[in-house]
């Protein structure tokens, strides 16, 4: 699929496994469909924007995450604040 093309951006995730920090991601929200207008707009102004706006095309209702990280060996921070963010 479109998120195919997006794999150089792992470098977000994959930093997080280097430092062996714990890293979690917990879903905040979902697509909508004023964010789905909004994605018309979006300024494309090199291959990783129109690859961005591509793999989040026809989005509406899909999950919306972030990535939690805690220092090396402070799993249960990680853990902690992920209940934290929780819906």
């Amino acid at each position: 699929g479109a998120a195919a093309g997006l794999s150089a951006m792992c470098c977000y995730t994959a930093m997080w496994n280097v430092l062996d920090a714990p890293a979690g991601v917990v879903p905040v929200t979902k697509v909508t469909e004023e964010d789905e207008a909004a994605l018309k707009s979006y300024p494309l102004r090199d291959k990783w924007d129109r690859e961005i706006v591509k793999a989040a095309k026809d989005g509406v209702g899909l999950p919306v995450a972030v990535q939690l990280v805690a220092p090396p060996w402070k799993d249960e921070v990680c853990l902690r604040a992920m209940k934290e963010v929780e819906l």
